[in-house]
């Protein structure tokens, strides 16, 4: 078993290297770093993962693919609570159709919630057509991220871009400048 205290910090991976940690089970109080810039780190635990306290992930994901492509944590079992920084190392965001698993294994035992750092932040806010949340996922044992058409947006993109095609249609806009609401 290992045990990372309160306070504790366990590095996984560098800028050029992934990395994988592997044990019977965790009791995390303290931080566990995945954040270097490269997804693919990787803590796999053939026992149980416990957040207690100040628990915390920090994990990189690659929204700009539809590739699922995330530093992930896999257990048999999870339980408590732990708090998930997270920082996107993709040039954007996309709306992807499959969700970026974060956290996989069994059971349903255990909370994950977004910390309030603006890079983690930043990767939930919604681009205005796509919403994006940190969410457990539907088999009822992994969290990740999920993207989402914002429907009331798309349909206002889709009904102002019918009317400037109309306009244009009789000539009322032309270019570029018919595009600018």
């Amino acid at each position: 078993a290992i045990s990372n205290a309160a306070g504790g910090r366990i590095f996984l991976g560098n800028g050029t290297t992934n990395a994988s940690l592997a044990g019977v089970s965790l009791a995390n109080a303290g931080t566990i770093e995945m954040m270097n810039a490269r997804v693919g780190d990787q803590l796999v635990l053939s026992g149980t993962y416990t957040g207690t306290g100040g628990s915390r992930l920090t994990m990189d994901v690659n929204m700009a693919q539809n590739a699922n492509l995330a530093d992930r944590v896999v257990a048999a079992g999870f339980n408590g609570t732990t708090t998930l920084s997270l920082q996107n190392i993709g040039a954007g965001r996309i709306y992807f159709s499959t969700p970026i698993v974060l956290v996989s294994g069994a059971g349903a035992g255990a909370t994950f919630v977004a910390a309030s750092d603006a890079s983690t932040q930043a990767i939930l806010a919604s681009n205005g057509v796509v919403d994006y949340a940190l969410r457990s996922l539907p088999d009822g044992s992994s969290w990740g991220l999920v993207a989402s058409i914002n429907t009331d947006r798309a349909s206002s993109v889709a009904t102002q871009t019918q009317a400037v095609t109309a306009l244009a249609d009789f000539g009322l806009a032309t270019g570029s400048e018919a595009l600018v609401a």
